[in-house]
């Protein structure tokens, strides 16, 4: 959602929205109305000419402990666990335009071209660079597996952690 006095001047493109079953979820918000599909925010923004909508097949969004980030009315730190390594066949796999995006991802792996995957974006040359969307390259994509532990491991464990801050 972009508030109106933010409008003048955004530039957006090259994003994954997703919107999960619910049916309160919406593309954005835009010009004083909600936008229910890309194409209705791409319509009225005039905005992301290159994003796609899909799932992004995060591994595990909510972790094995099942809580989703933080949880202020509870005071529990959920978000330790939660897994937003994607899995292969990411429809963010290989849709970023490399000069927009960091030479690194937020681990410090190189950005490269997933050769299996068909380049996203428009007249991009076969063999071009083409980063993934968000903060993870896909080096892992389709590599990971998440277990699930019973709570009062992952709580041990978490325990046994050193405190930060």
């Amino acid at each position: 959602s972009v508030s109106g006095d933010s409008q003048v001047g955004l530039s957006s493109d090259f994003n994954l929205f997703f919107q999960g079953p619910d049916p309160n979820s919406h593309v954005g918000f835009w010009g004083g109305a909600d936008r229910h599909l890309l194409a209705d925010w791409q319509a009225a923004s005039s905005q992301d000419a290159q994003s796609v909508t899909g799932d992004p097949l995060f591994v595990d969004i909510n972790g094995a402990d099942n809580l989703f980030g933080f949880d202020a009315t509870g005071n529990q730190d959920g978000g330790l666990d939660d897994n937003f390594y994607r899995l292969k066949n990411s429809p963010a796999t290989d849709r970023g335009d490399p000069s927009l995006a960091p030479a690194t991802d937020i681990e410090g792996f190189a950005r490269v071209d997933d050769p299996g995957i068909d380049n996203f974006p428009v007249g991009a040359a076969p063999g071009s660079t083409i980063v993934d969307l968000g903060a993870y390259e896909s080096y892992l994509a389709g590599q990971l597996e998440d277990f699930a532990y019973p709570r009062e491991k992952v709580e041990a464990a978490l325990a046994n952690l050193p405190k930060v801050g």
